[in-house]
C-alpha cells in the first residue's frame, strides 16, 4: 500500500523494455510483409498494455491480431500507423509517470 517495493515503477519499466524490444520487431515485420511476426508482436503487447492502463494501445493490438488471424488485412497499414501513435503515447505517459509527473 505504501509503494515501498516500487511495484508500479517496476512494471512500467518492464513495459518500456518490452516495447523497446518489440517495436523494432514490428517495424522489420512490417517492412518485410511478415504478418505472422506482426501478429505475435500485437498479441504480446495486447495484454501487457492493458495491464498498465494503455487501453487504446491494447485495443489496436487486438484489432491487428484479429485482422491478421482472419486474413482481413486491407487496412493493416492504417492499423499499424495507429499502433505506432498509440505506443508513442503510452511510452510518453510512462515516462511522465516515472519522472513524477503523473
Amino acid at each position: 500500500p505504501n509503494n515501498e517495493n516500487h511495484l508500479v515503477e517496476r512494471v512500467l519499466k518492464a513495459f518500456q523494455v518490452s516495447a523497446a524490444r518489440l517495436r523494432p520487431q514490428a517495424a522489420a515485420a512490417r517492412a518485410g510483409g511478415d504478418l505472422p511476426a506482426l501478429r505475435l508482436v500485437a498479441h504480446t503487447l495486447k495484454s501487457s498494455s492493458a495491464s498498465i492502463g494503455a487501453l487504446r494501445l491494447s485495443q489496436i493490438c487486438a484489432q491487428i491480431e484479429t485482422s491478421i488471424r482472419e486474413a482481413d488485412t486491407a487496412d493493416i497499414d492504417t492499423r499499424l500507423d495507429a499502433f505506432d501513435r498509440a505506443l508513442d503515447d503510452a511510452l510518453a505517459a510512462i515516462e511522465a509517470r516515472l519522472k513524477g509527473g503523473g
